[in-house]
């Protein structure tokens, strides 16, 4: 049972770019019936977020806190540099008061993703600094969310800060810290003993998060179909840049870990999450940037990983064409 269970949690790694756009599709398609399961959602996401938790111990903050300086220019650039640029761009194409500029600066806002520390891992970043990054924007994540989003748009958007703050409270920072205690008490077992049975468990709950979020867009489907021409676009624009800055932001960096960390951590972001606080509290059009998110997330990273790795060969070849001189 125990390897049939990581199997299937490789063979959904593996097959995330397929799957993530399939479900997505299931939950248009059958949105009918899915809707009345969709208050399920934060209860899904937060078993996701505990069985990430599990694998983080303190030791891993602390390396982080040894360097502070990288925290805080990653924190820095993807919650106030790139929510001011996106903004600043997307209410010039929709306007202010669009909805769909507070999904797209949501998105922003919304902590970095769990699949960033996969990406990292797989491209030789530095993976115990991704994994403290992600838990303490994990963390962090209910007041910078309430806070951009009321610094942004106070005067546009009627917001439930409190409530919003408790369900965040309830679905990322609870069953962090219960998963982070649970590894200190155990030593990191427990983490190892599950992982067969809560790895495949937490991704299939993630592909059911995406498949409910979907489902409770089909009541406004029709309404949104006209702007997907310009949303799809500026969607993938934004993507991008925020792997750029990521990647800008560690220039000064000597070591080429640091640098694929740094890319991933801005440029993969907790979309699940996102959508569930955007169909929670705004409309379905502030949900969909966020949903295209999830479609552009995986196939994106595949590209910067060659792009980085691309990028590596040519700067070890400039280093023994130098050393040859």
């Amino acid at each position: 049972m125990a390897q049939f269970g990581l199997k299937l949690n490789e063979y959904i790694e593996k097959y995330m770019v397929l799957i993530a756009p399939l479900a997505i599709v299931l939950g248009l398609l059958f949105g009918d019936i899915l809707t009345a399961y969709t208050s399920l959602v934060p209860y899904l996401f937060a078993y996701v977020t505990f069985a990430m938790a599990i694998g983080c111990s303190i030791k891993h903050m602390k390396a982080v806190f040894n360097e502070p300086r990288k925290l805080l220019v990653m924190l820095a650039v993807i919650h106030i540099v790139l929510p001011i640029i996106v903004y600043v761009l997307a209410g010039l194409v929709f306007g202010y008061q669009s909805p769909y500029v507070v999904g797209l600066v949501m998105f922003t806002l919304i902590p970095v993703g769990i699949s960033s520390v996969i990406w990292v891992s797989m491209t030789g970043g530095n993976v115990s600094l991704v994994l403290a990054i992600v838990v303490i924007d994990s963390l962090l994540s209910p007041f910078v969310i309430t806070g951009g989003l009321r610094l942004l748009f106070h005067k546009s958007i009627q917001l439930d800060t409190m409530s919003m703050l408790t369900d965040l409270l309830y679905i990322i920072v609870a069953p962090t810290i219960v998963g982070i205690v649970l590894h200190e008490l155990t030593k990191g077992k427990v983490a190892s003993a599950i992982k067969p049975y809560s790895a495949p468990l937490s991704k299939l709950c993630f592909v059911a998060v995406i498949v409910l979020n979907a489902a409770a867009l089909t009541p406004s489907l029709d309404q949104l179909k006209g702007d997907l021409i310009k949303i799809i676009p500026i969607s993938i624009g934004i993507v991008l840049l925020s792997y750029s800055f990521g990647y800008v932001s560690s220039m000064k960096e000597q070591e080429r870990a640091s640098k694929i960390t740094m890319s991933y951590a801005s440029g993969i972001r907790n979309v699940s999450l996102g959508a569930v606080i955007a169909l929670t509290y705004f409309t379905p059009q502030t949900a969909m940037p966020i949903l295209i998110g999830i479609l552009l997330q995986q196939p994106i990273a595949t590209m910067i990983s060659l792009f980085l790795q691309k990028l590596n060969n040519r700067t070890a070849s400039q280093s023994d064409l130098t050393r040859v001189r």
